[in-house]
Formats: structure tokens, sequence, C-alpha cells
């Protein structure tokens, strides 16, 4: 879809042509994304059990119109969209990062990565040089099915005044994304979670000396990097309010009034990134162009009006296919003062 495009997709009207299959207006109405979700299946070579959503547009969150607290408080007369207060999440650690998205994927994925070099040899004349080979292993991308949903009322689909579309948009897009960016630094690699960063093998560590790091520690993590030859690309720092603020505090050097956070919002010139997704006491850094979030498929959304029947209300499920790899786990560095 061209931005254009992506941006006038509805989940509203996708939603009511699911739910009022016999409701001429309600078709009409979402004939666009009837055929976006057709046109994304078969390219996709899916089967959705609800319509398929491309990767560009997607989204849980309870909407009801009784319960204010949920979503009663957005069905009011005078409705003022740019008022409503959102609730506060963390911020998206891979956002601004350089992160690698590989979508469009259609079955696992293994990337040949080469792990050894032939060698070079001095020789007297007449002599042969040693024969030597280049070593290979794979980073593999399988995919796991991350999954959100949301319930709201029919009634608030029929009459809510406030654009309830944009809303329920970026809730559900923004609980995905999060939950993907948490598993690139945190998944486990068990329970059909991604592995994340903290438990890749072969990542450096930089064992801090307390709670704070200081400019030298910071500095190490950089070094230790390309010590490996893994700079190979734009490098960045990534860490919670709680450390960032202490970079604000932290001389370089006691008495210099020069801190670790610099002018232009730098460490040890480079860009740091703030997020509550990193667990306490963590900094990260590292070559995000070395991460790779693989999507397979498209989003399925499925609607399904029976499960609350009683109550009126109607349960929304995406579903989105995915994984993360690390190309040089040397890319990447992790410090704390608890390792």
């Amino acid at each position: 879809l061209s931005d254009k495009e992506a941006r006038s997709y509805s989940f509203l009207r996708a939603i009511r042509a699911q739910l009022f299959p016999s409701d001429r207006t309600f078709q009409e109405a979402a004939s666009f994304e009837r055929e976006v979700g057709e046109a994304t299946a078969k390219r996709m070579a899916m089967a959705p059990r609800g319509w398929a959503v491309p990767n560009e547009v997607i989204n849980q969150r309870t909407l009801t119109v009784g319960n204010a607290s949920s979503a009663g408080d957005l069905v009011f007369t005078d409705a003022r969209p740019g008022s409503f207060i959102e609730l506060l999440q963390k911020r998206n650690v891979l956002s601004s990062l350089g992160v690698q998205y590989l979508t469009g994927l259609q079955g696992p994925m293994a990337i040949p990565r080469q792990t050894g070099s032939s060698q070079a040899y001095w020789t007297g004349e007449g002599q042969e040089g040693n024969e030597s080979d280049q070593a290979v292993d794979q980073v593999n991308l399988t995919p796991k099915q991350l999954t959100g949903w949301s319930r709201f009322s029919r009634l608030l689909l029929l009459q809510s005044s406030i654009d309830i579309e944009n809303m329920v948009r970026a809730d559900l897009t923004r609980v995905l994304a999060l939950e993907m960016a948490r598993a690139s630094l945190y998944g486990t690699g068990t329970v059909s979670q991604p592995q994340g960063l903290k438990f890749v093998t072969g990542i450096n560590t930089e064992d801090f000396a307390a709670a704070q790091p200081t400019y030298a520690e910071l500095v190490s993590m950089e070094t230790k990097i390309a010590a490996d030859d893994a700079d190979i690309d734009t490098m960045g720092y990534a860490t919670n309010a709680t450390i960032f603020g202490g970079f604000k505090t932290t001389e370089k050097a006691s008495g210099t009034a020069q801190f670790v956070l610099e002018p232009g919002g730098t460490v040890n010139s480079y860009g740091v990134v703030r997020s509550n997704q990193v667990e306490s006491g963590d900094v990260w850094m590292g070559v995000w162009s070395q991460m790779l979030v693989g999507m397979w498929g498209a989003v399925d959304l499925q609607v399904n009006p029976f499960s609350e029947d009683k109550a009126g209300n109607v349960r929304v499920v995406i579903h989105q296919a995915c994984d993360i790899a690390v190309r040089h786990p040397e890319a990447f560095c992790r410090g704390n003062n608890t390792l």
C-alpha cells in the first residue's frame, strides 16, 4: 500500500463488515478493506481466519460504552478528539535505533554467515602454500506468533462520536510493537518467544562497579565492540529513564563540569535512546542494524461477535508471526553492575 492508502485503511469498516455480513451498507463501505485483504492473502499465500491486513497498517484494549474507564467517555455530544487522554506507556526502544525489518516472509529463513576466513602464508620459492578454507554457519529466523486482542461493544461501534478508529489502530499497533521491542532485548527463546539480545551467546558485557555507570565504563563498551572488529555501522546506546537521568548529573571526570550526557543529547559522541523497556541497571550499546526483525505474512484480523454475545460485546483478535535474530553478536554490549 502507498502511505495514503495505508492511512485510509479503516479497521472499523473491516470489523463492521465481519460483524454484520448481511448488512449491505457495511459491506459496500468496506470494499477497499476487503479488496486489500484478498490481495494481501493471495500475495502472502496465506489463509487467514479473518481478514488479512498488510503489515503497514496493524492492532488490545477493552472498549465499552457503559464503562467510563474503558470507552464510555468516548461517546459524548461535543466531541473534541484532540482532548482525548491516552494511556501512558513505555517508549518503543527500537523505534529509532536502525533495526532492520524483513517483511513479507513466507517460510523459515536461514541467512548464511561467514565465521572464518581463508589465510595467507609466506612461502619460499617453489613451495606450496598451506590450504585453508572459509567457515560458515547460518542465522535462522522461524515464525513465532504474537497475539493481541480488544473487546468493545456493538453500541460503541455504531455510535461513538470521537475518532475511535485512530485510537484502536494506534493502541493495538503499539501493543504489538512494544512487545516485539521488549522481546528483542529480553525474549527468553522459550515458550514460543524469540531469543532476545540478553540471551544471545557471544555478546560483549561490561560489569559496572556501581548502579550508575561511569564515563570510562561506557567508553569501554564501545571499545569492546571495536576490538572485535564489529563497529561496522552506526552505533548507539539504549537505557532507561533512571540511568539516563544519571547521565545528566554524572561528570566524566571529577571537577570538570563536563557530564556524561553531552550537549546535543549524545553519550560518548553516540546517540542514546531512553526507554523503560530497558530493564533496571541495564545499558545497551550496539550496531543496531545487526539486529533483524522478521515478519511473516500479514496481520490476521479476526472478529468474534459470539464470545460475549449476552453482554453485547465483540472481541477482535490480531495475530502476527515474527522472530528476532542477530547477525553478529559481537556488535552488541550489555552493561550492568549485577553481571
